[in-house]
């Protein structure tokens, strides 16, 4: 059995970290090809170790004459311990340190199989095979210096743990806050572009909407200035017809009252003939005096008639004219109203068109969905919240930096994206600082 005062148990310990830092940082530097400092403190110590070797000698206290049993003891107390440590350590430091997840048989990524079996024979050579060297080393070592030795290791111990643990935990808390930060901006990017996919569908309607109007009126425009033309050709034709008959009915009637005062005149002339010759055979003796009297009465009657004929002529003339003109003078204003309406229609249609046009520019910036201050508000919080997120990446010094390549199979579940990116940060970090180095 196992008799050691403190500073003996706390020398097994610190040298068993030390074992266990050699063993981890070799085997993960074998894996990925370069050298890893492996382990959670910045000294070349891993407490998980420590703590799992003497909880080993512990447990294999009672049954140390079984090897079988030492097995047991170390794979049950080992695995335990790995799986307490590692969900403490993860809800303490939002960051699994290691992870099983890729192993067959694990448990929530903290334990699995291998390590469990690992762990029996580890404690078998723990017991069996290391321990006893470590033992007869500590009884040599004079009481003051492994006393000394102790206490000078264990206050750097400590202030490592301290400040390792600090860089844990601001590690944890820059992780929740990117996470947090990219899942904010990833909403704001979500709903800048449902506010572009809404505001360009909502421009697309009022476009067609304005182009549909635009074109209805345009067609009623058109109708309704072919309708127009169509009523004007078809008043005009009237108005032709109707002059050409006034016209040729005026010419009728100036022809009959022509042939009517010609036959009039003929008649009148025919009996003045007649008179005169009747009365020249019953009054030969008188022929020469009534002759020239009837001349006389003739030409003047001849006078009256042409001057009467010519009057009525005149005045059938100056009726015909005038009511030609007041034809033209109708024709013509109405025509001009025509005109007019047209050119009022035209103006109405121009008038519209522009006020649509400029309805359209002035509504575009305004449409319902597209709030320029929504949008203002978004970009701004989206900047924020970049600027943010790049503030956190810059805390990344040195030990947090080293934190994070001394366990690179570390990850978590709910902050994986960002682990990633500090991850490769500190990569990139590291190679620029080789380069400055070499």
């Amino acid at each position: 059995m196992y008799t050691y005062t403190w500073y003996q148990w706390l020398g097994c310990f610190y040298i068993y970290c030390f074992a266990g830092w050699i063993f981890e940082s070799t085997y993960v530097s074998i894996r990925t090809g370069r050298f890893v400092n492996r382990g959670f403190l910045r000294l070349p110590m891993l407490p998980l170790y420590g703590t799992g070797a003497v909880m080993m000698l512990w447990v294999s206290l009672p049954v140390q004459d079984h090897l079988i049993l030492v097995y047991l003891s170390g794979v049950l107390a080992a695995t335990a311990l790995e799986y307490v440590t590692g969900w403490a350590m993860e809800r303490l430091f939002k960051v699994k340190y290691w992870d099983y997840s890729n192993q067959k048989y694990n448990l929530n990524g903290y334990i699995c199989l291998t390590s469990s079996i690992a762990w029996g024979f580890l404690t078998i050579l723990l017991t069996e095979v290391l321990h006893p060297p470590v033992e007869r080393l500590l009884f040599r070592l004079p009481v003051p210096l492994a006393v000394g030795g102790v206490c000078f290791i264990t206050v750097i111990f400590l202030y490592d743990t301290v400040q390792s643990v600090r860089d844990a935990l601001a590690l944890g808390r820059a992780l929740e806050a990117m996470t947090r930060l990219k899942a904010e901006l990833d909403d704001v990017q979500v709903q800048l572009a449902l506010l572009k996919a809404e505001t360009v569908q909502r421009m697309a309607d009022y476009r067609e909407e304005t182009a549909d109007r635009m074109m209805q009126l345009r067609d009623e425009t058109a109708e309704r200035v072919a309708q127009l033309r169509d009523e004007t050709a078809e008043r005009m034709e009237q108005l032709r017809d109707g002059t050409a008959e006034r016209m040729a009915q005026m010419k009728d009637e100036t022809v009959v009252r022509m042939a009517q005062l010609h036959d009039e005149t003929a008649g009148r002339v025919a009996q003045l003939r007649d008179g005169t010759a009747e009365r020249m055979a019953q009054m030969k003796d008188e022929t020469v005096v009534r002759m020239a009297q009837l001349h006389d009465e003739t030409a003047g009657r001849m006078a009256q008639l042409r001057d009467g004929t010519a009057e009525r002529m005149e005045q059938l003339r100056d009726g015909t004219a005038e009511r030609m003109e007041l034809l033209r003078d109708g024709t013509a204003e109405r025509m001009e109203q025509w005109k007019a309406d047209a050119a009022r229609l035209m103006e109405r249609w121009r008038t519209d068109s522009a006020v649509t046009r400029a309805e359209l520019n002035e509504r575009l910036p305004k449409l319902p969905g597209l709030r320029l201050e929504t949008l203002t508000t978004l970009l701004d919080r989206g900047k924020e919240l970049s600027e943010k997120r790049r503030a956190f990446t810059g805390q990344l010094n040195r030990h947090r930096r080293n934190l994070l390549l001394r366990n690179p199979s570390a990850a978590s579940r709910r902050f994986s994206e960002a682990l990633k990116e500090l991850r490769e940060l500190a990569e990139e970090q590291w190679k620029e600082q080789n380069r400055k180095d070499g």
